[in-house]
């Protein structure tokens, strides 16, 4: 068993060991080699230093050990439309609150600051591994927008 966060996307780098092929560098621009957690090998140091998870609705967050950081909009990230709309940021220890329940951004300031910095080089490397950097092929928003209220959509269309 082990403790290493991993990803579906992990499964390229892993399978490509596995049969020993060399991945161009613009394949799995975020795939780690697993292989060593699947088969129990003591690590000295974690596989990936960090994931970054994309939600559906936009938001980006990023898993850091038992840290999550997440770039809602507002207070509101998991009702998905109305209330609060600034951008501000969320941060929760997953060991301590798998229920994302206790924002810790607040009292920890300094470890949001670096887990912005390294999305940001994420983001701007298109890539989480080592490599030449990718262009991202979609447009990429730092903050979910916010949805429009069934009332402000007709008066866009008028």
């Amino acid at each position: 068993m082990s403790g290493e966060t991993v990803c579906l996307t992990d499964m390229l780098a892993t399978t490509a060991r596995i049969l020993g092929v060399k991945l161009p560098d613009n394949a799995g621009e975020d795939s780690y080699d697993i292989l060593p957690a699947l088969t129990g090998q003591s690590l000295k140091a974690p596989i990936r230093p960090a994931t970054v998870l994309h939600g559906g609705n936009g938001i980006f967050s990023l898993r850091s050990g038992p840290w999550k950081l997440v770039k809602a909009a507002g207070s509101n990230r998991n009702a998905g439309n109305g209330g609060d709309s600034t951008p501000r940021d969320e941060l929760y220890d997953l060991v301590t609150d798998p229920g994302e329940t206790n924002n810790r951004a607040a009292v920890q300031t300094e470890r949001v600051k670096a887990m912005n910095e390294l999305l940001e080089k994420y983001i701007t490397d298109g890539r989480s591994t080592p490599g030449t950097p990718q262009k991202n092929n979609v447009e990429v928003r730092r903050y979910p927008q916010p949805r429009a209220s069934t009332t402000s959509a007709k008066k866009l269309e008028e």
